[in-house]
């Protein structure tokens, strides 16, 4: 039976830290109500009014919890360095908790202080280096798009955790042999895509972001800056 007595005591540091530790361990989407409850060692309901939001706002704690835990890159880095910092960083944090960059992507950032320092902190980073403030929204949001669907992909075909949308060794391979069958006499887009199964996830990762980089350097010189 839960302790009543903890009731008094929990606060909002223990449901997160509790509800972070069962999405590293079990993914987003295996975070029930009742695992976390059991957790914390008090009834469901509790967990439900803690917050006065319920499942929804239990998720929103968790991906700010997992991303208070990245650091901001040393200010001395090239700014192209600095971003790739994040970028990386982010990327490491999603894949540790399966679920919380389909969070990120479908909901955006959670809306505290302890996560939007790091929009606002690649954004500052373009802005000086010439990009208009419109420009660096626009480059925050394929930045963070790119790390989100990157993670979802990885963890799609990767992961051990037993939430939703994960593929076993079974139907990845059975995913192959549909997409081979369905390129047959197509023979430039059957060897990109035998190419892209052959290389990893940080090759693939890198060049994205690599991409990204390259153009908004393009944007920060004389012929290529953007409009005021």
């Amino acid at each position: 039976m839960p302790d009543t007595s903890r009731r008094l005591g929990l606060t909002r540091a223990d449901v997160a830290r509790e509800a972070a530790a069962i999405v590293r361990r079990d993914g987003l989407p295996g975070l029930t109500m009742r695992k976390l409850a059991d957790a914390l060692d008090v009834w469901t309901r509790t967990v439900y009014h803690h917050d006065g939001g319920g499942r929804e706002v239990i998720c929103d704690l968790v991906v700010g919890t997992v991303l208070a835990g990245v650091e901001a890159p040393p200010a001395e880095l090239p700014w192209q360095d600095q971003i790739r910092t994040i970028a990386n960083d982010l990327r490491d944090t999603f894949a540790a908790h399966p679920g919380t960059a389909d969070r990120m992507l479908s909901h955006g950032p959670p809306l505290n202080a302890d996560v939007l320092w790091i929009p606002d902190l690649v954004q500052s980073i373009l802005v000086a280096e010439g990009l208009s403030v419109l420009d660096a929204a626009c480059a925050w949001s394929l930045i963070s798009s790119h790390v989100c669907q990157q993670v979802i992909i990885e963890t799609r075909w990767t992961s051990e955790a037993t939430g939703r949308g994960t593929m076993s060794p079974d139907e990845h391979e059975a995913y192959v042999e549909s997409v081979r069958a369905a390129t047959a006499g197509l023979p430039t887009l059957q060897q990109s895509l035998e190419s892209m199964a052959e290389a990893s996830y940080d090759r693939v990762f890198s060049f994205g972001l690599d991409v990204l980089l390259t153009g908004f350097a393009a944007l920060t010189e004389p012929t290529g800056a953007s409009a005021q």
